[in-house]
């Protein structure tokens, strides 16, 4: 669920997704302790950038065939 928010909306601070998981979820969490959770999970700016990337030269490729 989050995966996908973060994926789809690059562009997120984490105070965003923070309020977003506290509106949401019901779950209140640091900023901090967000940061970290992704990190630990892989989802790091570089990672999901790298994703998008790859996921839009996927899409180009697909308009030219």
């Amino acid at each position: 669920d989050i995966d996908g928010l973060i994926r789809e909306f690059l562009s997120l601070f984490l105070d965003k997704i923070t309020e977003w998981l506290a509106v949401y979820h019901d779950q209140l969490i640091s900023t901090t302790a967000l940061h970290m959770n992704l990190v630990i999970l892989g989802l790091t700016y570089k990672q999901l950038q790298r994703t998008v990337t790859e996921r839009n030269l996927c899409c180009l490729k697909g308009d030219m065939i």
